[in-house]
């Protein structure tokens, strides 16, 4: 697949992030990222006896740098807060993207959070980009570009063959009986140039293309 130094928009004629991210995100909403409604929850780790300790990621990139929404007291005899109750309510850093939590003993690597950012813009759990729409596809309806969109999201037949790097930033399926692809580019924030680390979330934005395969 060839990587782009600079967008060159001339075959594009509608960016689809918008409507249909929006549209996306509303039906994959997940719901334990939801605010606690009924008060503090327990938030010890999940096996505190293990030898090796864990620590919360964010489920969207991978991140360590997660915060919850949590109530605090002042302590006048401490003279500091003290943690009174942690709540379901939790915040990405990196990515910043309201996200659940999993517990991990040992750090993603580069490839694999490059995936998950890949697989979370993909399904429309993470805004950090936009979609690109191919004059061809356009031409079909938007019934069909809906419906392109949500075959992409769904899209999980990753293999060695059409996803030789692991990053699930490529794949090829049919809608309607059009063969079309989708590719995942990584830019910098202007869209100017190459991103300088595609793990990382804060320099990198997306750009999602769906075309038919003919246009590739």
């Amino acid at each position: 697949m060839v990587k782009l130094d600079r967008i060159d928009r001339s075959p594009f004629v509608g960016c689809a992030g918008d409507w249909l991210g929006r549209s996306l995100r509303r039906e994959s909403k997940m719901t334990d990222n939801a605010p606690a409604e009924t008060g503090p929850v327990n938030q010890a780790k999940p096996n505190p006896d293990r030898s090796s300790p864990e620590f919360p990621t964010c489920s969207v990139c991978g991140s360590e740098r997660v915060v919850r929404d949590a109530w605090g007291s002042w302590d006048t005899e401490a003279q500091d807060w003290q943690l009174d109750a942690v709540f379901d309510y939790s915040f990405c850093l990196a990515c910043e993207e309201e996200a659940g939590m999993e517990w991990r003993s040992t750090p993603l690597t580069k490839t694999e959070r490059i995936r998950m950012l890949n697989d979370a813009f993909r399904t429309g759990r993470h805004k950090g980009g936009t979609v690109v729409i191919t004059s061809g596809v356009q031409a079909l309806g938007r019934d069909f570009v809906t419906e392109a969109h949500k075959a992409v999201a769904a899209f999980d037949a990753f293999n060695a063959d059409n996803d030789p790097h692991a990053e699930h930033d490529f794949g090829a399926l049919t809608v309607q009986g059009e063969k079309l692809f989708f590719k995942i580019d990584y830019h910098d924030l202007d869209l100017s140039a190459h991103s300088s680390d595609a793990a990382d979330p804060s320099v990198t934005k997306r750009v999602l293309t769906i075309m038919l395969a003919s246009e590739y």
